[in-house]
């Protein structure tokens, strides 16, 4: 009887055990990121340098797909649906580009293009599926700081000479392509799905999320409101630890 008591108690812990290593304590992704600019403000900025092409002597070209950078992330789980996500993102890349050339009390020639670059860092929780052994769908909710820059380059001739500091300050102005940066505060809601190679490797298949930023930025009367929604794509590889 002691012996069939000892058995079951042993099927039991054994059991226990099992059932605590359904899931990895801690998930690691690190990968490649695409982000798509948008957002009501950053839509009227866009906008305003593509009316630059209906003026003679003018050409703009502007960006707002695939701006390239990385994403990384360290998901700690409570259990096997739960988890508290940190997660770190930056992306980069040029947004405009335009050329002028026009006769203003001579020829005067002028190139210009601006880059964006978008940081973040947040934490929140995350949610997963754990179902399948192939696949883990999951959701997430994270919020925490947002920093986005802006940093154009000019080149200015006048007349073949290089352009005075004032006219090339003015152009910068009313191109709204002056140098900017803010840190505010930012959301980040959306899910992925992750391909399941084993119990210590996973690949990210797809990690679609709306990035949600407020910002204060410079404008010709002072700090404006400046508000992103992006669109941002991820995939890349996740390491289970902890199974």
């Amino acid at each position: 009887m002691r012996k069939l008591f000892l058995a079951a108690v042993c099927v039991v812990l054994v059991s226990c055990v099992a059932v605590a290593q359904d899931f990895p304590n801690v998930e690691v992704f690190g990968g490649y990121s695409l982000m798509k600019l948008g957002g009501e403000d950053m839509n009227d900025t866009f906008d305003y340098w593509e009316e630059g092409n209906e003026e003679e002597g003018i050409s703009v070209s502007t960006s707002k797909w695939l701006k390239k950078g990385f994403m990384a992330s360290a998901a700690f789980n409570m259990n096997e649906y739960f988890g508290i996500e940190a997660n770190v993102q930056y992306n980069t890349g040029d947004i405009v580009d335009l050329s002028i050339e026009q006769n203003w009390e001579g020829t005067i020639e002028i190139d210009g293009k601006a880059k964006m670059s978008d940081f973040s860092i947040m934490a929140g929780p995350k949610f997963a599926l754990r179902k399948h052994e192939a696949i883990t769908p999951f959701f997430h909710f994270l919020i925490g700081m947002n920093r986005v820059a802006f940093d154009p380059s000019f080149s200015c001739s006048w007349e073949g000479e290089e352009c005075p500091a004032y006219i090339l300050e003015e152009i910068q102005e009313e191109a709204h392509m002056t140098e900017a940066s803010d840190k505010g505060f930012g959301y980040m809601i959306g899910g992925g799905i992750d391909v399941n190679l084993g119990d210590a490797v996973a690949i990210r298949l797809i990690e679609l999320d709306y990035l949600k930023a407020y910002h204060e930025m410079g404008g010709s009367e002072g700090e404006d409101e400046f508000q992103m929604g992006n669109m941002n794509l991820a995939f890349g590889i996740v390491f289970k630890l902890g199974q």
